[in-house]
C-alpha cells in the first residue's frame, strides 16, 4: 500500500534512494517496443496512445470541465483530488540529504501504476546526489493523495536542459500512486500536424504566478489553450507545439490535455518560453510521438 493521503510523513521514516538516469535514443526505444505485442495500438496508423486506467476511471463523471473560465487565466482546480486532475502533483528537487530543502519544484503527471510524466530540465542534472518527490493533488502543504520519491528516470540524451521538443522523462515512483490512489491518464500523438490545431486545451500546473499563488502551493489550471505553431525537434519525433498559454516557473512539466469523450488524453508537457517561427513569445510545450514512445517504453520496464 501506499503513502497514507494524511499530511507530511517526516522523511526521516523512509529510505529516499539516488535516482537511476538512463538516458536513451529514441530509435532503441522503437526498436525495445517491436519486440512485443502493443495493445494500445488503434485503427489510425498515423496515431499512437496509451490508455488510461486505475481508481477514479475515465468513466468517473467528475470528468468535466470547468468551461466559464477563460484562456490565459490562472484558475485554481476546486477538486484537485478528483480524475484526472488528482493525477496532476506537484514534484520537488533537490539533493540529498538536504530534503526538506528542495532547490526548485515543477509539475508531473500520473500516466501509469507507477509512472509519472514531466519536463526533463526539471531534474538537478549537475547534483552528484539528487532526488525527486512527486506529491499529486498537492495543496499547501498536504498530502491529500499521498506522495512517493522517485527511484528511476528514463530520458532522452539529446535534450535534457532546455526548452525543447524532447524536453520530457519518466519517473518510476517507489509508491505506486496511480494503482493506489490517483488512477492515471492517457497520452496520445499523431504524426499528422493537422490533428493538433482541431482542439482547445487545458494547461495544468504548478506555476508561480506573482500575485496570486507566488510559491505555486495549489494547482492551476488554464483552458481553452490553442496551438499557434507546431515545428519538429531536428529529425526526432519529438514536437515543439507552441501555444497561447502562459509560461511560469514552476509550470514546467504540467499536462496539456484534452477530453476525448469521457477521456482525457495528455498531447504533451510544458517545456518553457521560447521564440518561434511565426513571432512573439509563446508556451513550448513538448509532445510527439517519441513521448507517448517513452511512456510506453516505461510501463513496459517498471511493472508493478
Amino acid at each position: 500500500m501506499s503513502t497514507s493521503p494524511n499530511p507530511e510523513t517526516p522523511v526521516t521514516t523512509r529510505t529516499i534512494p539516488n535516482v537511476r538516469v538512463t538516458l536513451l535514443n529514441h530509435k532503441d526505444v522503437v526498436a525495445a517496443l517491436n519486440s512485443i505485442p502493443d495493445p494500445t495500438n488503434n485503427s489510425d496508423p498515423d496515431t499512437v496512445s496509451t490508455p488510461s486506467g486505475g481508481p477514479g476511471s475515465p468513466a468517473d463523471p467528475t470528468t468535466s470541465t470547468e468551461t466559464d473560465n477563460k484562456s490565459h487565466i490562472l484558475s485554481p482546480v476546486a477538486l484537485d483530488t478528483s480524475w484526472p486532475y488528482g493525477c496532476v502533483g506537484k514534484i520537488f528537487a533537490g539533493r540529498s540529504p538536504d530534503f526538506d530543502n528542495p532547490i526548485w519544484f515543477g509539475t508531473g503527471v500520473v500516466v501509469g501504476p507507477n509512472v509519472v510524466l514531466t519536463a526533463a530540465r526539471i531534474f538537478p542534472w549537475s547534483e552528484p546526489n539528487r532526488y525527486l518527490r512527486f506529491v499529486p493533488a498537492y495543496r499547501n502543504g498536504i498530502h491529500q493523495l499521498g506522495d512517493s520519491y522517485v527511484s528511476d528516470i528514463y530520458g532522452y540524451g539529446d535534450s535534457v536542459t532546455s526548452v525543447s521538443g524532447l524536453d520530457y522523462m519518466v519517473c518510476r515512483l517507489i509508491e505506486p500512486l496511480g494503482r493506489d490512489w490517483t488512477g492515471w491518464i492517457g497520452t496520445w500523438a499523431s504524426g499528422r500536424i493537422s490533428d493538433y490545431s482541431t482542439t482547445e486545451y487545458s494547461l495544468l500546473g504548478y506555476p508561480a504566478h506573482p500575485s496570486s499563488n507566488p510559491s505555486g502551493v495549489y494547482m492551476d489550471v488554464q483552458h481553452e489553450i490553442r496551438t499557434k505553431d507546431i515545428l519538429q525537434q531536428g529529425t526526432s519525433q519529438g514536437l515543439r507545439i507552441y501555444t497561447d498559454a502562459r509560461a511560469l516557473t514552476g509550470g514546467e512539466g504540467g499536462p496539456l490535455w484534452a477530453l476525448d469523450g469521457n477521456r482525457s488524453r495528455v498531447i504533451g508537457v510544458m517545456s518553457g518560453p521560447d521564440a518561434n517561427s511565426v513571432g512573439g513569445r509563446l508556451a513550448v510545450v513538448a509532445g510527439g510521438i517519441a513521448m507517448v514512445d517513452l511512456v510506453k517504453y516505461g510501463l513496459q520496464n517498471w511493472p508493478v
